[in-house]
């Protein structure tokens, strides 16, 4: 898997019940010359609901990345990246729609967090596997391993 040519893929995590669904469509689900808004599904027990049904639903990408043991990166987890810059090793994921990148975003007890100033594959030195040190920890809405 390539950089250029990565798995499309979303995750939801649905803030009500604190949960998160790994099997998510996005995509328009009527006409697309009818003007009608984009709708995101998820599947609950096996059934499939429009997303408009449940409140707080925040829809998070794929990144295309894999950490050392092969867990895939999406938008919002936490990742340990084994060593410390400029005092921390934890960093969130975050798409920044200003450089349209993925980047790496202080995960520390700060009163202002800030991103880090290079995309996520720079700062890790990575292409879409990482074979070392760095290792997806959790995500921005649960504690615990992912």
């Amino acid at each position: 898997m390539s950089r250029e040519h990565r798995e499309i893929k979303f995750r939801a995590w649905c803030e009500d019940q604190k949960r998160m669904f790994s099997k998510v469509l996005v995509g328009n689900i009527s006409d697309p010359d009818s003007g009608d808004y984009t709708a995101h599904c998820i599947c609950r027990d096996g059934e499939w609901y429009n997303s408009d049904e449940h409140d707080n639903v925040i829809f998070e990408q794929f990144t295309g990345l894999q950490d050392c043991n092969g867990v895939v990166i999406d938008e919002g987890d936490v990742v340990d990246l084994g060593q410390t810059v400029n005092g921390c090793s934890e960093f969130s994921i975050a798409w920044c729609g200003v450089y349209l990148r993925w980047i790496p975003i202080y995960h520390a007890e700060m009163k202002y967090p800030r991103a880090y100033e290079y995309d996520i594959v720079e700062f890790f030195h990575i292409d879409t596997v990482c074979d070392e040190g760095l290792k997806v920890i959790g995500n921005i809405h649960e504690q615990g391993d992912k």
